[in-house]
């Protein structure tokens, strides 16, 4: 497996934690059933003026597929005006616990 870590660094605060809750909404239908993603997690630090996104992929031609391409920098670059980081891990163990019944998060 492969994880990625792509971070946008709003050194402008560009972004309140509630409008990028709406953009996050927004954009999750992109990525339910993406071949490939096991999970994408949305991530604010508002403290650091950082946010993004946390992926795991099932292997890294995937991930390439899905978020690798110069297409897709480019549209979130567009979305969010900011160039993000990315960083890509290797990820030989994952945990999936269940979801609490009831549970939002």
């Amino acid at each position: 497996m492969i994880a990625t870590l792509v971070l946008f660094h709003d050194t402008d605060r560009r972004y309140t934690s509630t409008e990028l809750r709406a953009i996050f909404e927004s954009s999750a239908p992109t990525y339910r059933g993406m071949a490939g993603l096991r999970s994408k997690v949305y991530v604010i630090d508002e403290e650091q003026g950082e946010f993004g996104g946390f992926y795991l992929w099932e292997s890294r031609e995937q991930m390439q597929g899905g978020q690798g391409s110069a297409e897709w920098v480019t549209a979130v670059r567009a979305r969010y005006g900011i160039t993000p980081t990315i960083r890509i891990f290797d990820a030989p163990v994952a945990i999936d616990n269940p979801t609490p019944h009831g549970a939002n998060g």
